[in-house]
């Protein structure tokens, strides 16, 4: 059983997420919103905010869903968003006479320089990621323009990481701003000449210590998009795969063996009939200038009596699940509904 896409794209970027220095970011970012998911402290927060002269768009931390894309990127926006507020409160809670002291003076020593760059590396990569996951959960999309936006979504992924060295400068400054509101400056931890649970890349010829922006461009940000494009494209290999038999009625550039295969599993048709009214088909898409985009464009533009095989496979196709949002949506409404009717029975 195959994953629907938007599940391939939140798989991919969990396992993209086990690199140690992001996971640990990750994992503080959930400890922050715990920290503060508390009247209490929670007021601090708030408090913080009223005394500023600034007006942020948010007031709370969010929760790091597991699941939930959206809500991913908005908890780690939001932190960077309320980071100096969040500072602030937590210097103010670990004077208190209490075991919140402790906690709050824990997570402020937890802000270091490893967390600070790949906060800013995470940033990055989830703004990319979140177009593509909001057109995967929305109405009408299907696995034609799934794959494409997946596609576009790697070459973009693989042109930051062709100029690599001028957007991660751009996030490392970031990164140094935040550091300065801390009072200190973006540091490597002690290297050793042999070690196991650090990264220890070989960045200078010399043997010397490597500049901070490039020993963190080299062991977090690098290997982070790596291992983000290669989920991705592995994570979409099984959706490519599925369109590839139905290519050929988007386009005259398409797998032979894989059109036979298709008429094969789903037509009790003869094949030659098939790929005569494909050769139809293409003429007349190509007379009439279009180009569809989308299962539900191709199956408008296709005659039910002329192209009665093809408009089979264009149903089949426009019926395969891509994402369960709809599903889900359908349940929750559904029930809502059961429980109003309950409530108004029992009454």
């Amino acid at each position: 059983m195959r994953p629907k896409t938007a599940h391939s794209l939140n798989l991919a970027v969990s396992k993209a997420s086990n690199i140690q220095p992001i996971r640990n970011y990750l994992d503080i970012i959930e400890k922050m919103y715990s920290f503060f998911n508390s009247p209490k402290r929670q007021n601090v927060l708030l408090n913080k905010i009223k005394e500023s002269d600034l007006d942020p768009n948010v007031k709370s931390l969010k929760r790091l869903c597991a699941t939930r894309w959206v809500q991913r990127y908005e908890a780690v926006n939001d932190f960077i968003e309320l980071f100096n507020f969040v500072v602030i409160s937590l210097e103010d809670i670990s004077s208190w006479k209490d075991t919140a002291a402790i906690d709050a003076s824990i997570l402020i020593r937890a802000l270091d320089s490893e967390f600070l760059v790949s906060l800013q590396i995470v940033n990055v990569l989830f703004s990319y990621g979140l177009p593509l996951c909001k057109l995967l959960q929305s109405k009408g999309i299907d696995l034609k323009e799934a794959i494409d936006l997946a596609g576009d979504n790697v070459t973009v992924l693989k042109n930051l990481r062709t100029n690599i060295s001028t957007e991660f400068n751009k996030m490392f400054k970031k990164a140094q701003e935040m550091a300065e509101f801390l009072d200190f400056h973006i540091k490597i931890k002690r290297i050793n000449k042999r070690q196991i649970y650090r990264d220890n890349p070989n960045i200078t010829d010399d043997g010397s210590t490597p500049d901070p922006e490039q020993y963190f461009r080299v062991s977090i940000c690098l290997p982070y998009i790596d291992f983000f494009i290669n989920q991705l494209e592995d994570r979409f290999l099984a959706h490519r795969r599925i369109f590839g038999g139905f290519q050929c009625l988007f386009s005259n550039d398409y797998d032979s063996e894989g059109f036979d295969d298709l008429v094969h599993l789903y037509l009790p048709t003869d094949i030659q009939t098939v790929k005569a009214e494909l050769s139809l088909w293409h003429t007349k898409l190509l007379r009439l200038g279009k180009s569809p985009k989308t299962g539900l464009d191709a199956i408008k533009l296709c005659n039910n009596e002329l192209f009665p095989n093809l408009f089979v496979l264009l149903q089949i196709f426009c019926t395969l699940p891509v994402s369960t949002a709809t599903p889900e949506r359908m349940f929750s409404c559904l029930k809502k509904f059961k429980k109003s009717k309950f409530t108004d029975t029992t009454i």
